[in-house]
């Protein structure tokens, strides 16, 4: 998926550090994308992996043209860990 932009307010900022990810993780997920989902409501599902080897999950509204809302980020769940796997062999 091309990504040229990502929108940051001081919500979806707050919103990720609840989720003990910071803004610099997302934006490493976004960059080293290993896979996309559509989601509900016109989402994106974006499972990355961070220059520490964390894989990030990030749920993106779309703002615009390859730009994107970081709506929430967490630690990517089970089934995506091994979705994302299947995806690197």
């Amino acid at each position: 998926m091309r990504l040229d932009e990502l929108v940051w307010d001081e919500f979806n900022t707050k919103h990720v550090k609840k989720h003990r990810v910071t803004k610099t993780e997302v934006e490493e997920a976004c960059e080293n994308q290993i896979y996309v989902d559509k989601t509900y409501a016109r989402r994106l599902l974006l499972v990355g992996r961070t220059s520490k080897k964390r894989l990030v999950s990030v749920v993106l509204a779309i703002a615009g043209r390859n730009t994107y809302y970081p709506v929430t980020a967490r630690d990517s769940s089970r089934g995506e860990r091994k979705k994302a796997n299947e995806k690197n062999e």
